[in-house]
C-alpha cells in the first residue's frame, strides 16, 4: 500500500534534530565576509548576551631585583554590556502536490525522494538565512546591526560608549598624498588596541572608493606595479595589498522583503578594521523558541515541519538567532571619499 503524506513525514527522519541537523550540514554557500573568516562563532544558552567592558590595558612590567616583593597587580574597572539576540523565523510550505507520484529511482520507497525534496526546501530557505547573516555581519564591521527592514538591532558605538573614528580621503585632489593617509589609518588602529593585537588591516570598500583610491596619483603606479606583467589577466579588486593594507572591493548587495536593494557597502565608502585579533569579533547564535531547544546551547540554524490543515502538505520552518558582535568598534574606521 502506498504511503499518504502523513505516513512519509510522520517518519523520524522529519524529525526536529534530523532536519536541524540536515539544514547545518547544507554547505554555506554566500558572503565574502563569511568566506574572510573574520567572526569567530559560537552558541549560547539564552536570548542575549553579556560582553564583559574594561577599562584597563595590558601594562608593561617594571623589572624586580631577585628576591623583590614584586610589583602589584592592578586590574581596570569592569562592567557588562547586555545585547539581545536577533529572532528571524522563516516558513514556507511542501505541498501534497510536491510529493504526489515521487519515487526514487528502481525502488517501491519513496521515502528517499521526498527527502529531497525536503532538502531541496530547506536548502533554499537556509540561503536567505545566510544572506541576512552576512549583511548583519557587515553592519557590525561599520557599528550598525540592521534586519533587512532597516530596524536597528544593536547600535553598537552606542552600547560600547565610544564614538566611530571617520578618515576622509581627498582623491578629488590630485595632490593629496593618499599613502599618508592610509599610514593614519594604520597608525591610529595601532595606537588603539589596548592590550589586543593584530596582524595586518583589511578595507572593505565599494566599487567607486577602490577605483578612487588606485587610480591616484599617489598611487597608481603602485597599483600597476602590483599587477606585474599581466594586467589583464588577474583581476586585483580582491586582492590589492599596499603599506600592509588588504582592500576588497565588496559591492554585496541583496533585496528585502519589500523588493527594496539594499548595498552592504555604500557607495563612496569603505570601512578600515584590523584583521588577526584575539577577541573583537564574534557572532553568537541563542537556541530557537521550541521546546526541546530551551536552555541548549545555540546552532546556526533550526528546522522543524507539522502536518498542515485537512493534511493538505506539510509546514516547515527554519529559524536563525544570530547576533554578529564587535567587541571594540573604536576599532572600525569609517572611509568615505572626499
Amino acid at each position: 500500500m502506498a504511503k499518504t503524506i502523513a505516513d512519509i513525514f510522520n517518519n523520524a527522519a522529519f524529525g526536529t534534530a534530523e532536519m536541524t541537523e540536515a539544514v547545518n550540514v547544507i554547505p554555506t554557500q554566500y558572503g565574502a565576509v563569511n568566506q574572510l573568516g573574520i567572526f569567530k562563532e559560537k552558541g549560547i544558552k539564552t536570548t542575549s548576551v553579556e560582553v564583559e567592558k574594561k577599562n584597563g590595558v595590558l601594562n608593561i612590567l617594571t623589572a624586580n631585583e631577585p628576591s623583590a616583593p614584586g610589583s602589584v597587580n592592578t586590574s581596570g574597572k569592569r562592567e557588562l554590556v547586555s545585547l539581545n539576540v536577533a529572532h528571524f523565523v522563516l516558513n514556507d510550505r511542501i505541498n501534497a502536490g510536491d510529493v504526489q507520484n515521487i519515487r526514487k529511482f528502481g525502488t517501491s520507497d519513496e521515502l528517499e525522494a521526498v527527502q529531497d525534496v525536503v532538502n531541496d526546501k530547506l536548502a533554499e530557505m537556509k540561503a536567505k538565512h545566510e544572506i541576512t547573516l552576512e549583511y548583519m555581519r557587515c553592519g557590525a564591521l561599520q557599528g550598525l546591526v540592521k534586519d533587512g527592514e532597516g530596524n536597528t538591532i544593536v547600535d553598537l558605538f552606542d552600547k560600547f560608549g565610544v564614538n566611530q573614528k571617520e578618515q576622509k580621503f581627498k582623491t578629488s585632489d590630485a595632490k593629496t598624498n593618499i599613502p599618508t593617509t592610509l599610514r593614519d589609518v594604520k597608525r591610529y588602529l595601532e595606537k588603539n588596541l589596548k592590550g589586543e593585537v593584530m596582524s595586518g588591516v583589511l578595507c572593505l570598500c565599494s566599487g567607486n572608493f577602490f577605483e578612487a583610491i588606485v587610480n591616484h596619483d599617489s598611487i597608481k603606479d603602485a597599483y600597476h606595479a602590483y599587477q606585474g606583467t599581466t594586467p589583464y589577466r588577474d583581476d586585483l579588486r580582491y586582492d590589492f595589498v599596499f603599506n600592509g593594507i588588504h582592500f576588497i572591493e565588496y559591492e554585496g548587495s541583496a533585496s528585502n522583503s519589500k523588493g527594496s536593494v539594499l548595498r552592504f557597502i555604500p557607495d563612496n565608502e569603505a570601512i578600515f578594521l584590523p584583521l588577526g585579533t584575539r577577541n573583537v569579533f564574534e557572532t553568537v547564535f541563542a537556541p530557537a523558541d521550541y521546546v526541546e531547544a530551551v536552555n541548549t546551547v545555540g546552532l546556526p540554524y533550526y528546522a522543524k515541519q507539522e502536518l498542515a490543515p485537512m493534511g493538505r502538505g506539510v509546514d516547515v520552518q527554519t529559524q536563525s538567532h544570530p547576533l554578529p558582535i564587535c567587541k571594540r568598534p573604536d576599532l572600525l574606521v569609517k572611509a568615505t571619499l572626499n
